[in-house]
């Protein structure tokens, strides 16, 4: 787990949990920031916004680190670096252009909602999944996906 896991109100989340936490963070900041024009509440949003980001990106890595076998862990936090660092120049990029043309209050409230709606969308077309494959709409908890496929065919069989 990462460092700000240990936090005790973050020590009884998940892993999934304390990224949902960090992008609720992140999202509730930007839309403050499409909101306010003041530059004190500015400052605290603005590190609310940083305090979540690290709690994702933190989460992220050691989940990244902890995903791969040792002997290809560097390789592995490589790919996912170059991959993080790549989504985040496109991201940059695309976000400026919108908020060129369409403004930085409206660029900020899109990336709020979008940050919120986005996980929602995933996690109802996530269970919809379950729900078709298994006929059971329950997540299942810390069960990696190839301990289920096997404990689907031995039950199958």
């Amino acid at each position: 787990s990462s460092p700000l896991v240990s936090f005790p109100p973050c020590a009884r989340l998940s892993e999934d949990a304390v990224v949902a936490t960090g992008t609720i963070g992140v999202a509730a900041a930007l839309l403050g920031l499409a909101l306010n024009h003041t530059t004190a509440p500015a400052l605290a949003l603005v590190v609310l916004a940083g305090a979540a980001w690290l709690l994702c990106l933190s989460t992220l890595n050691v989940a990244s680190q902890q995903a791969v076998p040792g002997w290809v862990r560097a390789r592995g936090l490589a790919f996912y670096l170059s991959v993080f660092m790549g989504g985040i120049a496109i991201g940059s990029w695309a976000w400026g252009h919108f908020a060129e043309d369409f403004g930085i209050t409206s660029a900020f409230m899109a990336s709020g909602v979008a940050m919120i709606a986005l996980p929602l969308l995933l996690v109802g077309l996530a269970a919809l999944r379950r729900l078709m494959v298994d006929g059971d709409s329950a997540p299942r908890r810390n069960v990696p996906l190839a301990q289920a496929r096997v404990a689907r065919r031995m039950a199958a069989s």
